[in-house]
């Protein structure tokens, strides 16, 4: 499978789903994966009050990974 273009990565700031060293632990990785990666403090806030932002991030990427609780 081809890897993404563009990774998004929700750290859910309004959350405490996962403990910070953990969140740091992942996003070291997906740095180092060689991906470009895009950190989003509340992705679902963004979905809801900036869709166009999310859009235009998604529509200059080809293939988008996203990361997130969906809570």
């Amino acid at each position: 499978m081809k890897s993404a273009d563009l990774i998004l990565f929700c750290s859910c700031a309004g959350r405490s789903f996962l403990a910070d060293d953990v969140k740091q632990a992942i996003l070291l990785g997906l740095r180092e994966s060689g991906n470009q990666c895009v950190v989003i403090p509340d992705l679902c806030g963004m979905a809801a009050k900036a869709a166009a932002q999310l859009k235009q991030l998604a529509d200059n990427a080809g293939r988008v990974a996203i990361i997130a609780c969906h809570a």
